[in-house]
């Protein structure tokens, strides 16, 4: 975690992995409204945090818009990279931080955790002027395209991964993120597309080619940090995962 997410690709049934996202960070839990509908819950100003009462200045308030995305498209944004990105060279198996920067473009630099639950420390370098991007505790599910509607998609993932008895921490720079519900965003409608390698990070080239899928969990979106080093830590935890991710991040 970072965070951490679980998800299962239906045709890769016995790879059923717990994704540590590299952020784990909020407080809590949201009782999803769309439990009933399918549709994505959808974040709503919190009165606290928006004075400050957390002290998290370095955060993008989850109900806004970074670069023309919400937290929820920039988490299918997220989860396109993850899976796309070959097996062999993938930053969620990484152990030292070496590939942080595979496939990174735009104004959004995307962390990630580990491959199930565990713990990493890593060291990652990336240019100055890029927002961070980071899952605290969250899920897909995907299925070959045309298999099952978005609300359909949405009532597997639920069945997946219960996020609603997770807890999450983090720091930087020494200093407790301390966040709200908000947080918590599901990719909207219609589901994202992505494609699997034959080299993929699940280790089943016969699974290789393209799907539909959505998310849903906890993410943080932190504004540009200032050129030095600096440290993120993440800690979450939901029933039967436990991850823990460190990064030193040296911005130039």
């Amino acid at each position: 975690m970072s965070a951490h997410a679980l998800r299962r690709v239906r045709s890769v049934r016995t790879h059923r992995a717990v994704l540590a996202l590299m952020s784990a960070l909020l407080l809590l839990l949201i009782p999803t409204p769309a439990s009933a509908s399918g549709a994505a819950p959808v974040p709503t100003p919190d009165p606290v945090w928006a004075a400050g009462g957390h002290g998290s200045a370095r955060v993008v308030p989850p109900w806004s818009r970074y670069a023309g995305r919400t937290y929820g498209q920039w988490g299918a944004e997220w989860w396109r990279w993850a899976l796309e990105i070959p097996g062999s060279v993938n930053p969620l198996t990484d152990p030292t931080g070496a590939r942080c920067g595979i496939d990174q473009s735009g104004p959004v630099w995307f962390l990630a955790g580990t491959f199930g639950a565990g713990s990493a420390s890593r060291t990652c370098t990336l240019p100055a002027g890029k927002a961070l991007f980071s899952p605290i505790i969250n899920g897909f599910y995907a299925e070959r395209p045309g298999v099952l509607t978005y609300k359909q998609l949405r009532q597997e993932l639920r069945e997946s991964i219960d996020l609603d008895n997770a807890t999450y921490e983090a720091t930087l720079d020494g200093r407790r993120l301390r966040l709200s519900k908000a947080f918590r965003a599901a990719s909207p409608p219609p589901p994202f597309r992505f494609t699997l390698p034959e080299d993929n990070i699940f280790e089943a080239p016969e699974a290789a080619g393209p799907y539909e899928g959505v998310s849903d969990g906890y993410w943080v979106l932190l504004k540009p940090l200032r050129r030095g080093t600096h440290v993120l830590t993440f800690h979450g935890t939901a029933p039967g995962v436990d991850v823990s991710v460190r990064y030193r991040l040296i911005v130039k």
